[in-house]
């Protein structure tokens, strides 16, 4: 069936850098909002149906919040520059003061609780962002199809040719350049069997242009070089907190083998680790598995993390 969005997309200004948000208020005044944070690429509109499903199987109680990466934006918005992995958590750390700042207008208050949510490389920015809270505003975390180790590892021959210097910058121009319905002929057929294909679709086309495309290769670059070994702030978390840490993986996601999340229950058994209901729920799970992953969320946080939800 066809999809229609139900929140509010938005551009906001943090620190200086235009960022797109996505937000579906709670229909009560809760101080826990969840808060999104995009993959790569780092496009907001991709995780609009997952957060839309998250929010109404929370009863429309709690506000979520998504919010894309500096730089994977409109054309009019990305100020022509590269963002590093660090660039990123810093970003996302600005976009949280700012709520609790009360400086973001389209959601009014202060001493907001977030519980952050990050998919792929989005979980790695999540929980650098919750080991450097230290104001402790960060009730927990949530990291769907998490790439925090031997990234390199999962990522297609095809990909790493495609992130050298010069290549990259020659596919970036051919993506800027393009016209229109050759990308639609791309995202349909990236997207044929999903119900979600006209939203993706144009979330996909209107992404595509030279420093939206160039950023998102950069980034997967720099991704590679860095995340290698589970970093040492995220160990720390996972020692001192890993109860406040939700891990779901999938069988089939070529980015984490099913050895990592066995090898991560072992050496950390309090933390929560889950694979998807679906074996075949992809990494990129918002093009077709949006509301199952929604759906097994909720239920794990109502089953076992009732306290993120207080």
């Amino acid at each position: 069936r066809a999809y229609t969005m139900s929140g509010v997309h938005m551009v906001t200004d943090v620190a200086g850098i235009p960022t797109e948000v996505y937000l579906k208020k709670g229909e009560t005044h809760h101080s826990t909002v969840f808060v999104m944070i995009a993959g790569n690429p780092g496009v907001v509109n991709f995780y609009e149906q997952f957060l839309d499903h998250l929010h109404d199987k929370l009863g429309g109680a709690y506000p979520v919040i998504g919010v894309g990466h500096a730089g994977h934006c409109a054309a009019n918005l990305t100020q022509d520059r590269l963002f590093t992995l660090e660039d990123q958590i810093l970003h996302k750390q600005n976009f949280l003061e700012l709520i609790n700042k009360d400086e973001f207008s389209a959601l009014k208050g202060n001493n907001f609780r977030f519980v952050l949510m990050g998919h792929s490389i989005g979980c790695y920015v999540a929980l650098k962002v919750k080991r450097r809270d230290e104001s402790n505003t960060i009730a927990g975390v949530i990291n769907l199809f998490p790439t925090i180790r031997n990234l390199r590892d999962g990522v297609d021959t095809i990909i790493k040719f495609l992130m050298t210097p010069g290549v990259r910058h020659s596919l970036a121009a051919v993506g800027h350049y393009c016209p229109n319905w050759v990308l639609q002929k791309v995202a349909e057929r990236a997207t044929a069997t999903s119900e979600a294909t006209p939203w993706f679709m144009e979330a996909f086309i209107s992404k595509l242009h030279y420093y939206s495309i160039l950023n998102s290769l950069w980034l997967a670059k720099i991704e590679t070089i860095e995340v290698e070994e589970v970093d040492e702030d995220i160990r720390d978390l996972l020692k001192e907190e890993p109860h406040n840490l939700i891990w779901l993986y999938s069988p089939m996601d070529p980015y984490t083998p099913t050895h990592f999340p066995k090898e991560l229950k072992e050496e950390f058994p309090l933390t929560t680790v889950e694979m998807t209901d679906r074996d075949d729920t992809e990494h990129a799970f918002v093009i077709k598995h949006s509301r199952e992953v929604a759906d097994q969320i909720c239920r794990i946080l109502l089953d076992k993390h009732s306290s993120l939800l207080s």
